[in-house]
């Protein structure tokens, strides 16, 4: 009894192997690892499902033996049948094919047509022999036509094996041959018997990794048509640009002629329309401004004209100009040079924009308190503080602060015009400028907007 235990515990063709030591068991052994090496060796489920029906036939010889056409059939789950996927490539087979008045690939079988021995095959998960093609075949063939095939081919026994995935069946394996069942030996039924349970193996790792590729040739196909539809929006967005530019610039002259009463005096209620056209007009101009930069970022054609300059006294005199900004809404705009010197190598005019859109954001965002620009040298770096006590940033919005067209979700963001363009040309140039830039910000109590310049001594070394 313990022999018997310990035997039940093992494999089955573990089993065969040490209890069976035929010549004919050792061939039959030699020729089921033939078998998996051949349909384990590709992971193309095509070419697996393929390799299952004909290796039998013509790597073995069974051919020799009676066998004439090996069909493989899996479950469709979602349509609720079991359809045939492939056939040998046999002289049977092709005839069998030409013979059906139905196409090989569009014969299914419900899973719920039980007198079908396939589905019995499957529901049993034990193997099934026939010697009429009508119980294979129904109900997509009528019995007469699937008999006048089979008589047509001298086909007198088909065996169905379940094939198993996880102990479930997922599909069936027929095995049609020219010879009756008990002409069958036991060692051809071990044979099929093994080779029907590898099958089930190389059907899923197959199957898995078909989808696999086919998921990731998809997702390649998807990420080509954005990056194509990307370099589209760009192109579109830098023509609109351009051709916007012109009339804007047009409308920007005459509204100031208007202004200025170049076409006759301006009566007051007019005045105020004027003036409102105005800054309409002054938003449009900054939005192309800040779509054309973005456009030349994307194409690589945005220039930076590096050169030793102070820094001090070129952010001093943009912060005075900005200091009436300020003072309408009632805060204090201050810049803290304490060093003497703070030579960078960058490019003056867009330093320039870059501390002008940091500041203008600071007092757009902020309703009290101090604006403070500040300076400090760091590792080799000339680094700018920019600092309000505005309305913050929040944790989740911190994340796409420098993206284009963010705006931030805070009631007093909502209620500021703006593109949501700015922080993203400021990374833009700053980067451009072998920069970094980066902030610190909490929700109520005002945000630290940095960026590092190379210092200009610094930059000299490095490239030498």
């Amino acid at each position: 009894m313990k022999g018997k235990a310990g035997k039940a515990n093992l494999p089955r063709l573990f089993i065969f192997m040490v209890y069976q030591t035929t010549p004919r068991t050792k061939e039959t052994i030699a020729a089921l690892w033939r078998l998996e090496k051949i349909i384990l060796d590709s992971l193309n489920f095509n070419e697996v499902v393929q390799e299952i029906c004909d290796s039998v036939l013509l790597e073995l010889g069974y051919l020799k033996l009676g066998y004439q056409i090996v069909v493989l059939c899996l479950t469709d789950q979602k349509d609720r049948q079991l359809k045939r996927i492939a056939i040998s490539h046999t002289k049977k087979a092709r005839q069998a094919i030409k013979e059906s008045p139905i196409p090989f690939h569009e014969i299914v079988i419900p899973l719920s047509y039980r007198d079908n021995i396939l589905i019995k095959t499957m529901r049993q998960k034990a193997p099934h022999v026939t010697r009429k093609w009508p119980d294979i075949l129904m109900p997509s063939f009528s019995e007469d036509e699937a008999l006048k095939i089979q008589k047509s081919l001298g086909i007198r026994t088909s065996i169905v094996y379940p094939v198993l995935a996880r102990n479930k069946a997922i599909g069936a394996l027929i095995f049609s041959m020219s010879k009756d069942p008990i002409e069958v030996s036991a060692d051809e039924k071990d044979l099929i018997r093994s080779f029907s349970d590898i099958v089930g193996l190389a059907v899923q790792n197959a199957s898995l990794y078909t989808k696999l590729e086919e998921a990731t040739q998809k997702l390649e196909k998807a990420n080509r048509d954005l990056r194509r539809l990307d370099r589209l929006k760009d192109e579109f967005v830098f023509i609109a640009t351009h051709e916007l530019k012109n009339p804007v610039t047009a409308m920007r002259g005459y509204l100031s002629m208007i202004g200025e009463g170049s076409f006759g005096k301006v009566p007051d209620k007019l005045k105020e329309a004027v003036d409102q056209l105005n800054i309409s007009n002054l938003q449009l101009v900054n939005l192309v401004n800040d779509l054309l930069q973005i456009a030349r970022s994307e194409a690589k054609t945005l220039t930076i004209s590096a050169k030793e300059f102070d820094l001090c006294p070129l952010i001093e005199q943009l912060v005075e100009s900005l200091k009436p900004l300020a003072q309408q809404k009632k805060l204090d705009l201050t810049h803290d040079c304490v060093n003497t010197e703070l030579k960078v190598m960058a490019d003056p005019d867009r330093v320039k924009e870059v501390v002008n859109n940091l500041v203008s954001n600071a007092i757009k965002y902020s309703e009290k308190g101090t604006i403070r620009v500040s300076h400090i040298i760091q590792n080799g770096l000339a680094v700018t503080h920019v600092a309000d006590q505005g309305v913050g940033i929040s944790e989740d919005d911190q994340k796409k602060i420098f993206t284009r067209f963010f705006r931030a979700e805070e009631e007093v963001a909502r209620g500021t015009p703006g593109t949501g363009l700015g922080l993203f040309i400021v990374k833009q140039l700053v980067e451009k400028m072998k920069g970094k830039i980066w902030f610190t910000s909490q929700l109520g109590k005002g945000s630290t907007f940095s960026f590092s310049l190379p210092m200009a001594s610094q930059y000299v070394d490095r490239s030498t």
